[in-house]
């Protein structure tokens, strides 16, 4: 598995993720996020408004954390849905991270591209 941590991006790059995520058109939430209690509104809200943090290959998906703390976890292959959901408070600072398990300093949008995911594509998920 390969995963990217947004503190290796610049901010065109933060910013291009972002833009592009909250364009991506998530109408579903699944059950297994659902099953942590929370409303799938808060879940879809966080998909168009929260900041991207991670991206993942296997499967690929993108979270997104929110300035309240909610997290959701998006698959990107295929149907667009919230796969996950979890809290994290907002002023953690992440000291027990383990950076050794993100790739160091990829271009996130040369990655998606890997992965077949084409970010030109607003308004749409962009697998190609």
């Amino acid at each position: 598995m390969q995963k990217l941590h947004y503190t290796h991006w610049t901010p065109e790059q933060k910013q291009t993720l972002n833009r592009w995520v909250h364009s991506l058109p998530v109408r579903r939430v699944d059950a297994h996020a659902l099953a942590k209690g929370v409303d799938a509104k808060v879940c879809l809200q966080v998909v168009r408004t929260g900041t991207v943090i991670e991206l993942h290959n296997l499967p690929l998906t993108v979270v997104i954390r929110d300035d309240s703390g909610h997290c959701v976890a998006v698959n990107l292959d295929g149907t667009l849905y919230v796969a996950a959901y979890w809290y994290n408070v907002p002023h953690d600072n992440h000291a027990t991270l383990n950076v050794k398990a993100y790739l160091p300093k990829r271009n996130p949008i040369r990655w998606l591209a890997k992965q077949g995911v084409d970010l030109t594509r607003h308004g749409n998920c962009g697998i190609l």
